[in-house]
C-alpha cells in the first residue's frame, strides 16, 4: 500500500476491515497485503481463468485503495522503502507475528536481526523488526499432487527452480542498495535465520536434499531439525492436521510440501512453489505460472528423474546463482554443463513447457500467448529486475519515482518486456 508520495503507508488492518473480503489478509508489514485466488481446475481455459480471476481481485482491491487515497503495487521488494518503514511501528500487530518475532529475539544469542547482502553494492545492518519481511512480495503457487507421484514432482520442482526464477527476477533494490536480481531471497533467508548458542537454524532455505522415497521426509525434518517459533496450536479439535501445519507454516523452504484437508475430508498434498516474486504485471505472473506448470507436467510425467542427472548441490547452486544474476546467470544443466540460462530456457525449457501444457489440454492459443511472453522476456533480457535497473540508471530519478512508475505500467496490463525503458 502506497501513499501519494509513493511511500508505504501502514493501513493494512483498517483497509482490510473496509474491504471485508475473505481473499485478502494482512502481511507482516503494516503496508502489506496478501491476496488469495480461488482454486483452479485443470481444463483448456485454465490460464485465461487465472488471468481473469487475478484481474478481478486486483481491480477490486486497487479501486478500493484509490478511494482511500492509497495505491497498490505488486513488487518483489518495494523499492521506495527506507529505514523508517522497517521499524516495529510498521509491523502488523497480529499474534502470529508477535510470536515469531518474540521467538527469534528471545532465542537468538545476539537478540537481533541482521542483514549482510553483497551484490553490486553491499547492505550490512541490524534490522529492528520482522516488518522488513512484509516489504517483499511473492507469487506463491500451490499444485495439488497425488501421494503416489509426490516425490518425483517435488524433486522436479527443486531442479527447475533455478531457471524459472532467473526468468522472473524482480527485486534488485533493498533500502536504497542494488544487490541481487532477486534480493528477496537473500533478505528473507537472513531474516529467518536463528543464531542460537548451540547452532544456526535457517528457517528459510532451499531444502536439505531431494526427497528419496516419501513426502513424509520433509515433515520429519520439520519436527527434528527446525526450531519452534509458534506456541502450541489449540485447533486440533477441528483440524486433524493442526500441529503438522502449525510447524510447517514457519518452515520456509522455497519448495514446500503442504498437507491439508479438514477433519471430514481425505487429506491431500500440495507443492507450494515460493521463489517467484510478485509482479511486474499480472500477465507476467500468469506467464510465470504457465512456464512452471508446463515444466512440472513435462518432466514429472515423462520418466525424467532429475536426481539422476542433476545433483542436489548443483540444483541449489543454480537457484542462488539465478537469484543473484537473473537472466545473466550461467547454470549447470544436465547434458549441457555450464550454460547461459537464456540458452537453457530457449533451447530446452520452452519446448518442454509447451509439451507439458499441451498434454494438460490447455487452449493452444493461450499456451502460445503466455510462453511467447517468456520467450520475448528471455530473448530481450528484460525482466522486472532488469527494467528497474534501467530506470534507476537515470541520475535524475529516485526510488519513489520508481515505485510510481511501476504502478503506472502495471495499470497498462502489458508484460514488462514491452514497457518503455528508462525514466
Amino acid at each position: 500500500m502506497l501513499d501519494k508520495a509513493g511511500l508505504p503507508t501502514p493501513q493494512n488492518l483498517a483497509f482490510l476491515k473496509t474491504l471485508n473480503h475473505p481473499n485478502f489478509v494482512p502481511e507482516v508489514n503494516a503496508a502489506g497485503l496478501e491476496i488469495n485466488s480461488p482454486v483452479f481446475d485443470i481444463n483448456k481455459n485454465t490460464l485465461r481463468n487465472i488471468q481473469h480471476s487475478f484481474e478481478s481481485l486486483w481491480g477490486f482491491c486497487r479501486k478500493q485503495a484509490q478511494a482511500n487515497d492509497c495505491d497498490l503495487l505488486m513488487s518483489g521488494i518495494l523499492p521506495s522503502a527506507t529505514d523508517a518503514h522497517i521499524t516495529e511501528a510498521f509491523r502488523t500487530q497480529k499474534t502470529r507475528y508477535d510470536d515469531i518475532e518474540h521467538a527469534f529475539l528471545s532465542q537468538d544469542k545476539e537478540h537481533a536481526f541482521h542483514l549482510d547482502i553483497k551484490g553490486k553494492e553491499q547492505l550490512k545492518k541490524t534490522i529492528p523488526s520482522l516488518a522488513i519481511n512484509g516489504l517483499t512480495g511473492s507469487f506463491q503457487m500451490h499444485m495439488r499432487i497425488p501421494a503416489t507421484s509426490y516425490v518425483r514432482h517435488y524433486n522436479t520442482s527443486m531442479a527447475i527452480a533455478g531457471p524459472v526464477l532467473a526468468c522472473a527476477t524482480n527485486s534488485p533494490f533493498l533500502l536504497g542498495k542494488q544487490l541481487w536480481e532477486e534480493t528477496r531471497i537473500a533478505s528473507f533467508e537472513q531474516m529467518m535465520t536463528l543464531h542460537h548458542p548451540f547452532g544456526e537454524f535457517k528457517c528459510a532455505n532451499f531444502g536439505e536434499g531431494y526427497l528419496e522415497s516419501s513426502w513424509l521426509e520433509q515433515f520429519s525434518a520439520n519436527y527434528y531439525n527446525y526450531p519452534r517459533l509458534l506456541r502450541a496450536s489449540n485447533s486440533a479439535q477441528t483440524d486433524c492436521y493442526a500441529h503438522t501445519k502449525h510447524q510447517n507454516s514457519v518452515t520456509f523452504r522455497w519448495s514446500r510440501a503442504v498437507l491439508d484437508g479438514a477433519s471430514d475430508e481425505l487429506p491431500h498434498l500440495r507443492i507450494e512453489f515460493r521463489p517467484l516474486p510478485a509482479g511486474p504485471s499480472l500477465v507476467d505472473m500468469v506467464a510465470n505460472a504457465a512456464f512452471y506448470v508446463g515444466l512440472m507436467q513435462h518432466y514429472s510425467n515423462n520418466n525424467h528423474d532429475f536426481t539422476q542427472f542433476l545433483s542436489f548441490e548443483n540444483a541449489r547452486n543454480n537457484f542462488y546463482c539465478a537469484a543473484k544474476h537473473g537472466l545473466d546467470a550461467t547454470l549447470l544443466w544436465p547434458g549441457k554443463g555450464a550454460t547461459p540460462v537464456k540458452q537453457i530456457i530457449i533451447d530446452e525449457l520452452l519446448p518442454a513447457a509447451n509439451n507439458g501444457l499441451t498434454a494438460l489440454g490447455f487452449n493452444e492459443e493461450d499456451v502460445a500467448y503466455y510462453l511467447d511472453i517468456i520467450e520475448k522476456r528471455t530473448s530481450s533480457g528484460v525482466n522486472g529486475s532488469a527494467w528497474q535497473r534501467a530506470f534507476m540508471s537515470n541520475p535524475k530519478v529516485c526510488f519513489t519515482d520508481l515505485s510510481k512508475a511501476l504502478c503506472k505500467h502495471q495499470e497498462s496490463g502489458m508484460p514488462v518486456h514491452t514497457w518503455p525503458q528508462g525514466a
